[in-house]
């Protein structure tokens, strides 16, 4: 398995690109069944959080920046690896790189609301109603980086 690996838009090999797409939309789209636009703008403006086994991607997220506010969003890992805390080393690596290597303070999610409990255990607050995003409901979220 290789390191997480972290990578602007314009850095990703098409393989990784192919990789990443596909994971998100098995898991969104497929198991999920969430049927909306998988392909938007934002990955062009996002940085990649991603880690690889077997030329694979296994587990998955981006963080992107709206009105000077930090955004992680899609964080997903392929089915056979959730127990395993990948998902976990994920987003501590991102939160590290937020706050040590970017200087950030704040960073927000839309959480599905069936994993509020696990963002909470990282030190997110919840800063909003519970809402249907496509047919999930999710809640809006806010961690002060160097608190987690």
């Amino acid at each position: 398995m290789n390191g997480i690996q972290i990578k602007p838009f314009e850095e990703l090999t098409p393989d990784e690109l192919y990789s990443i797409m596909k994971l998100r939309f098995d898991v969104f789209v497929r198991e999920q069944q969430c049927f909306y636009n998988e392909y938007d703008a934002v990955d062009k403006k996002a940085l990649h959080f991603f880690l690889e086994k077997e030329g694979e991607v296994i587990a998955y997220l981006r963080v992107y920046e709206v009105d000077g506010i930090i955004h992680m969003g899609r964080f997903v890992v392929q089915a056979n690896y959730r127990h395993a805390k990948i998902g976990t080393q994920l987003i501590h690596r991102c939160l590290t790189f937020l706050q040590q290597e970017q200087h950030r303070s704040l960073l927000q999610i839309s959480a599905q609301i069936y994993l509020k409990e696990y963002y909470t255990s990282f030190g997110f607050q919840t800063i909003s109603d519970v809402y249907d995003d496509d047919g999930i409901l999710h809640v809006d979220m806010e961690l002060t980086l160097g608190s987690f």
